[in-house]
């Protein structure tokens, strides 16, 4: 088989797979393959059908939970472009800061931070794409960390399976932390009802509880006892003896603490029991509406 027919698969094999491991990016920074969703649901009568999935040829992330640009491969006698209005429509779909489309040859780059596109001869190294993401944010190494620092894997789903977070999940959790990390007062997460909010409110206080030293204390708000009761004992079953349920007292000695609106805002002799906390004493406050 001539070059000028290589087929994508072994395009990839023979020249793209070579050329991203070069560039350091490992087994552990890269991810071939990779399943963006299972396709859209669309209604046709009574059932409906699903939109072919969305796989993307490449991933590669600075961490395991943080994904930062997409690679689209097409055969060698292809122009090494031709795959980059996918990789564009990828990369916006999951929020990644860069977009990369390859024939083996020549690979071409659209960074999202810069608004710039170039035809380039070598794909960054990692430590490369880090420095630029890290001047985006002008993030310190320790906020870089914490950013950085995986999510949690040992909640499961009901079926006792380690729950994964989906892409959207990923870029709800990443943004509100470098929101946070950068020194935002207020966010405002709006999720459908089944998304998974009170799972993306946990990996966010776990990532900034595992990161910071002394421990945060932290409060999650709801305003049903079923889903205070739900998201102490399932969602942040892992922050284990330091969870505290609010009841008629003020305690102090822990660190993530549960409530109810109502709970604290109810009238007694001692004062209405939101009062009992100093201003500052909690370093976040998480509304699960």
């Amino acid at each position: 088989m001539s070059e000028e027919k290589l087929s994508e698969s072994t395009t990839r094999l023979r020249y793209i797979d070579p050329a991203l491991k070069e560039s350091g990016w490992d087994p552990e920074k890269l991810v071939a393959e990779y399943e963006i969703n299972k396709g859209q649901i669309v209604p046709s009568g009574k059932s409906g059908t699903r939109n072919p999935k969305l796989i993307a040829d490449y991933i590669l992330q600075l961490g395991p939970n943080y994904k930062i640009a997409v690679v689209e491969a097409k055969a060698y006698d292809l122009p090494h472009d031709k795959g980059m209005q996918q990789a564009l429509r990828y990369a916006e779909k999951m929020n990644l800061k860069f977009a990369y489309a390859t024939n083996g040859q020549k690979i071409e780059e659209y960074d999202f931070i810069t608004k710039q596109q170039k035809t380039i001869d070598r794909f960054p190294t990692p430590q490369e794409l880090l420095q630029r993401v890290k001047g985006h944010l002008d993030f310190d190494e320790k906020q870089m960390e914490v950013l950085l620092d995986p999510l949690d894997r040992k909640t499961n789903d009901p079926s006792g399976i380690p729950r994964e977070a989906r892409y959207y999940q990923e870029i709800a959790i990443n943004a509100t932390t470098s929101a946070l990390l950068a020194g935002k007062k207020k966010i405002l997460l709006t999720l459908a009802t089944g998304t998974g909010k009170t799972f993306i409110a946990y990996q966010i206080a776990k990532k900034l509880w595992n990161t910071t030293k002394p421990h945060p204390k932290i409060l999650f708000l709801v305003d049903r006892k079923t889903l205070l009761n739900q998201a102490m004992t399932d969602n942040f079953a892992n922050f284990g003896e330091a969870r505290h349920i609010i009841r008629r007292k003020a305690e102090t000695a822990y660190e993530m603490y549960f409530a109810l609106y109502q709970g604290l805002d109810v009238d007694k002799e001692e004062g209405e029991l939101y009062k009992q906390y100093p201003k500052d004493f909690f370093d976040y406050v998480i509304i699960d509406e």
